[in-house]
């Protein structure tokens, strides 16, 4: 009986073969279906695939050209907001009152309009469509909506910022206010001694006395970051000479005007006391750029920091 070529016994070679050849093709099967299961579990936003993104990238960019403007507006005001916190900051250092209440005004003003700004954009950032799943946008356009998302949160702050810098001009005014009035007040108390009338020159180095009481009340409020070494070595000096006359002044209304041996010691030290004060008002400018030094500097820094973190955002929307 013959032997069919099927039924012929196989050479261990042709066998291993074979074995081979369907391992390979067992692997390219593997291999195949791995692929169409990774392709099924790609992420929808994945930048390696646009085509799974383009209708929502497509959507969002045509909505986020509505936030040109507003944005546009409200980088305008924030700059501003900027430049009169810098102008706030030197005319409170060089006591110009009258700038300083127009300062304050305009920065008001521009607090009012970039909350009102803010507002508007954080409207359109809510209604930009960016899918209804996690990951509906492309890396280019999520990189978009999170700096749109940055730019609204970087002007949040800026109203309290401006309202610490308003409120940090009012002590250092009013500490100059007060030096002013105690000189004032020191000076004509002096004027009525020169003249002979020892009691109301007492009075009005009791006024002036007050005057610096008042000043010490205000270094206490300041903030912790205030520098008040000048200030208070100025009030030590002040209170000194004060002192000093008032001794002079109870001498010579205790003995009628007559300069007694106790007269002649308190005008020399009088004298002595005089020679400590400053010979003119820089002082009072180097106090005043000390205390601009805690609140106000501190609120303008968190001003122009904002304003970075909005130009930033913005260039990143570009």
């Amino acid at each position: 009986m013959a032997i069919s070529p099927s039924q012929a016994p196989r050479s261990p070679l042709a066998t291993l073969v074979r074995a081979i050849a369907w391992l390979l093709v067992a692997l390219m099967i593997a291999a195949g279906a791995a692929g169409i299961v990774a392709a099924a579990d790609h992420p929808a936003g994945d930048a390696m695939r646009p085509e799974l993104t383009w209708r929502a990238d497509a959507a969002f960019a045509a909505a986020l050209g509505d936030l040109d403007a507003p944005l546009g507006a409200l980088a305008a005001d924030v700059d501003a907001l900027a430049g009169v916190a810098r102008d706030a900051l030197v005319d409170t250092v060089g006591r110009r009152d009258d700038l300083v209440a127009a300062d304050l005004q305009r920065g008001d003003d521009l607090a009012a309009s970039i909350e009102r700004r803010a507002a508007e954009v954080r409207r359109l950032v809510g209604r930009l469509p960016v899918g209804a799943q996690p990951g509906a946008l492309g890396g280019a356009a999520q990189l978009k909506l999170d700096a749109a998302i940055d730019a609204v949160a970087a002007v949040e702050p800026l109203p309290s910022s401006w309202r610490a810098l308003a409120d940090s001009t009012l002590p250092p005014l009013r500490v100059a206010r007060l030096i002013d009035e105690h000189d004032r007040a020191t000076l004509d108390a002096t004027q009525e001694g020169v003249a002979g009338r020892f009691q109301p020159a007492l009075d009005g180095l009791g006024r002036a006395g007050s005057l610096l009481g008042e000043i010490r009340s205000l270094r206490t409020g300041l903030p912790p970051t205030a520098d008040v070494s000048t200030l208070t070595a100025w009030l030590e000096v002040a209170d000194t000479y004060d002192h000093a006359l008032a001794a002079l002044y109870r001498e010579l209304v205790t003995s009628g005007g007559q300069m007694t041996d106790a007269a002649k010691a308190a005008l020399a030290g009088v004298g002595q006391a005089q020679t400590r004060l400053p010979p003119d008002a820089r002082a009072v400018t180097v106090i005043m750029g000390e205390l601009a030094q805690g609140g106000l500097n501190q609120a303008a820094i968190a001003i122009e920091e904002a304003r970075g973190a909005l130009a930033v955002a913005i260039a990143a929307l570009d």
